[in-house]
């Protein structure tokens, strides 16, 4: 998940994101751990596995703004824009990793939903499948063959 924090870099990241249209779903802590139950909650509701034990990996990765724009282009709703509007988002970038240093530092928080699969009984009677009266005609079926 691309988690985003209370700090200038983050808010200036978002806000460039904002302006043009969205190269990633950055999500605050709280937005991030509505999601993680979410998924816990669609994850028991199928009933095919148990409750699910979360771990939770929080890292980071520093970019420079040729890395960072390279990432920009992989977000669908980026890549789609024009020329002029991606060479502005890519100006803005860089100005903003010169404010820092000449890195943007992005923190990520990979979720491990470990569970365990129910067996699943997947074995039908004829009846259940066909109905009751399923051999109706089967012996008929059987005399042409031979």
């Amino acid at each position: 998940m691309y988690i985003t924090f209370d700090n200038d870099l983050d808010n200036e990241l978002v806000a460039i994101s904002n302006k043009y249209g969205g190269f990633a779903d950055f999500l605050s802590s709280d937005e991030c751990e509505k999601r993680i139950d979410w998924n816990v909650k669609q994850i028991e509701k199928s009933s095919l596995f148990s409750k699910p034990v979360i771990t939770r990996l929080l890292w980071k990765k520093s970019y420079t703004a040729d890395e960072y724009y390279g990432f920009m282009l992989t977000g669908n709703s980026f890549v789609q824009k024009s020329d002029e509007e991606k060479q502005n988002a890519f100006i803005e970038i860089k100005q903003l990793a010169e404010k820092h240093n000449g890195i943007i530092e992005r923190p990520y928080l990979c979720v491990l939903y470990l569970t365990q699969r129910f067996e699943q009984k997947w074995c039908f009677s004829p009846e259940e499948v066909m109905g009751e009266n399923w051999r109706d005609g089967l012996d008929e079926i059987e005399d042409e063959w031979e």
